[in-house]
C-alpha cells in the first residue's frame, strides 16, 4: 500500500530502518548468469562494500539462464537522495556481477499483507514461447503493469512472475479425493501480486475490472487470490475461462519473426521503486516489438529490480554490448534493446523510470525446457537474520530430493529471502522430475510422502548441526495452499 502523502510517517520509518541496519544507503548486487553457472545463493560476497550481512534475496532460475539479487545496507550513503549511485559491471563465470548503491526511498513504503493476487495463463498449457508468445507476452504485461499504475488504483506492483505454476481444472479429476490435482512447474502463465490500499475499495474493483478485461481480450484463463476469511495464499476463485479460439485470433494479430528463439537477452532495470516505472519500462518494449520470454520484478529495501529475458528474433545475429554499454540510463538501454531485439523506429522514453538504469548480459543461448515435465513443491522456513548459510537449505533440500527412488532430478526455480524484525522468512519453489511409470491417481500419495520424507530428514539434520538445536521450521508442500496451514512436522 502506497503511502506517499504521509510524509511524516515515511521519514520516521526511514529514520527508524537506518537506525536498525546500520546506514541511509543500499547496497546491492544483480548477478546474470547462463544455467550451467548457477548455484545456490548463499550470502554478500566478501569482496563487496557491505555493512553487515546480506538482507534480502530474490532467485529466479530458468532452463537456460538466471538472476541473483541480493542487498543489504551500505557502509556509506549514495551519492544522490533516493536515487541510484555507482553501479558497476564485473564478469563472473558464464555471466556479470552488477554492483551498486542506492539511497533509501522514502516515497515509496507498502503494506504487502493487503495485497491482491492475479493469475493468468494460457489454459494449462506448459511453457514454451516462440517469438509471436513472446511479444504477445510483452504486450500483456504491459496492460497489467499500466492497470496497477492507473488514475483509479495507483498501487504498487509487489511481484509479477513468469513462468509459473498455472491453475489446474479440478473437475477433471472427479475420482480424486484430495481436493486438488498436482500442477505442472513451468506453465505458460504471468503470477501478479498488487499492493492495493484496503481503504481504496474503488482502486481494487477497477483493477479487478481491467484484468478481467484484458483476459477475455487475449482469451486467457484468469484466476482471483481467495482472501477470505480463513483462506490462505495459494487459494484461487475463477473469474475468466481459457478461451483457445481467441489467444490464436490474437496471436494471428502479431506480425513476428516464425520459429522459436535460440538466444535471448539478460536484462535488469533497477531503481527506486515507485508506482508506474515497471508499466513505462513494459510499454516501451512493447512499443517497440520486443519480446519477453520469462520476467521476475519485485522490490527489495524500496529498490525496484526488473529482470527480464528478452528474446532475440530467430535468424538475427545480434551484437553484444560494448564494455560501456552493459550498464546504461534505462531509457538509453529501451532503445538498445529496441535497436536489437526489437523493431528500432521512434525514440521511446520511461517516464516513470527515468532515473532507472539497466544491465545488460549476452546474447546467451536459450532454449526452453519443452521436455521438462516437472511438479512444483514449496518450501519456506525461518533464520536469524545473521545467519550467512540459511539459503542452504535449498542445497540440502534438493539433495534429499535426489536421493529418493522416485526423483530423477530437481532444480530450484525460484527464492526469496526478506527480513522480519531480527530473523528473516525464506521461500522458495523448486521443480521435481520424476521417474516414468507413475500413474498419474498416484501423484498426489507419491507426493504427499515425498514431501513429508523430505522435510522430517531435512529438519532433522539443521538441528542436531546447530550448535543450539534450532529448527528452521521448514514446510515443504506439492500444494502452495499448505505452507499456511501445514505445521513444521508436517501434519496437516
Amino acid at each position: 500500500m502506497s503511502r506517499a502523502g504521509q510524509r511524516p510517517a515515511e521519514l520516521a520509518t526511514v529514520l527508524a530502518q537506518a537506525a536498525s541496519f546500520g546506514g541511509p544507503a543500499v547496497a546491492f548486487e544483480v548477478v546474470h548468469r547462463t544455467r550451467e553457472h548457477l548455484t545456490t545463493p548463499l550470502a554478500m560476497p566478501a569482496e563487496s562494500d557491505w555493512a553487515g550481512i546480506c538482507r534480502e534475496t530474490l532467485v529466479f532460475d530458468l532452463p537456460s539462464a538466471g538472476f541473483r539479487v541480493h542487498t543489504g545496507f551500505a557502509e556509506s550513503p549514495a551519492s544522490t537522495m533516493a536515487g541510484l549511485g555507482s553501479l558497476d559491471a564485473r564478469p563472473c563465470a558464464g555471466g556479470f556481477s552488477y554492483q551498486g548503491t542506492a539511497s533509501l526511498n522514502p516515497r515509496f513504503l507498502y503494506d504487502s499483507s493487503r495485497d491482491h493476487e492475479l493469475l493468468l495463463s494460457v489454459g494449462e498449457k506448459p511453457w514454451r514461447l516462440d517469438h509471436t508468445d513472446s511479444l504477445l507476452m510483452t504486450r500483456i504485461m504491459a496492460e497489467l503493469a499500466a492497470g496497477a499504475a492507473s488514475d483509479e488504483t495507483r498501487s504498487p506492483i509487489l511481484l509479477l512472475q513468469s513462468p509459473v505454476a498455472p491453475f489446474r481444472n479440478w473437475a477433471k479429476w472427479p475420482e480424486n479425493q484430495s481436493g486438488e490435482p498436482p500442477k505442472i512447474a513451468r506453465g505458460a502463465a504471468i503470477r501478479l501480486s498488487v499492493g492495493v490500499d484496503g481503504d481504496n475499495g474503488e482502486g481494487r474493483l477497477a483493477l479487478i475490472g481491467e484484468t478481467v478485461r484484458i483476459a477475455r481480450e487475449y482469451g486467457l484463463q484468469l484466476h482471483l487470490g481467495d482472501r477470505r476469511l480463513g483462506r490462505v495464499r495459494g487459494e484461487w476463485k475463477g473469474a475468466v475461462q481459457f478461451a483457445p479460439d481467441r489467444y490464436a485470433e490474437k496471436r494471428g494479430e502479431v506480425e513476428a519473426a516464425p520459429g522459436d528463439p535460440g538466444q535471448a537477452m539478460l536484462v535488469t532495470f533497477v531503481g527506486p521503486a515507485r508506482v508506474g516505472s515497471s508499466a513505462s519500462v513494459l510499454e516501451a518494449l512493447a512499443k517497440s516489438g520486443v519480446g519477453v520470454l520469462a520476467v521476475t520484478m519485485a522490490s527489495l529495501q524500496e529498490l525496484a529490480f526488473i529482470n527480464l529475458v528478452v528474446a532475440v528474433p530467430p535468424g538475427s545475429t545480434p551484437r553484444p554490448p560494448r564494455e560501456d554499454q552493459r550498464v546504461q540510463p534505462a531509457v538509453d538501454g529501451v532503445n538498445w534493446l529496441a535497436a536489437v531485439c526489437g523493431e528500432s523506429g521512434e525514440a521511446l522514453t520511461v517516464p516513470r523510470a527515468i532515473d532507472y538504469q539497466v544491465c545488460l548480459t549476452g546474447p546467451v543461448p536459450w532454449q526452453a525446457d519443452t521436455e521438462y515435465k516437472a511438479h512444483p513443491l514449496w518450501l519456506q522456513w525461518h533464520a536469524p537474520v545473521s545467519k550467512h548459510e540459511a539459503l542452504t537449505v535449498i542445497d540440502d533440500v534438493i539433495l534429499e530430493l535426489l536421493r529418493s527412488d522416485i526423483v530423477s532430478d530437481a532444480q530450484l526455480d525460484y527464492c526469496r529471502s526478506r527480513m522480519t524484525g531480527d530473523g528473516r522468512i525464506c521461500s522458495a519453489k523448486v521443480s521435481v522430475r520424476l521417474v516414468s511409470g507413475i500413474a498419474e491417481d498416484d501423484l498426489p500419495d507419491k507426493l504427499s510422502v515425498l514431501c513429508r520424507a523430505t522435510q522430517a530428514e531435512v529438519e532433522w539434520k539443521r538441528t542436531t548441526q546447530d550448535p543450539d538445536g534450532r529448527s528452521v521450521g521448514l514446510k515443504v508442500a506439492w500444494r502452495e495452499r499448505w505452507l499456511g496451514r501445514v505445521r513444521s512436522t508436517g501434519v496437516v
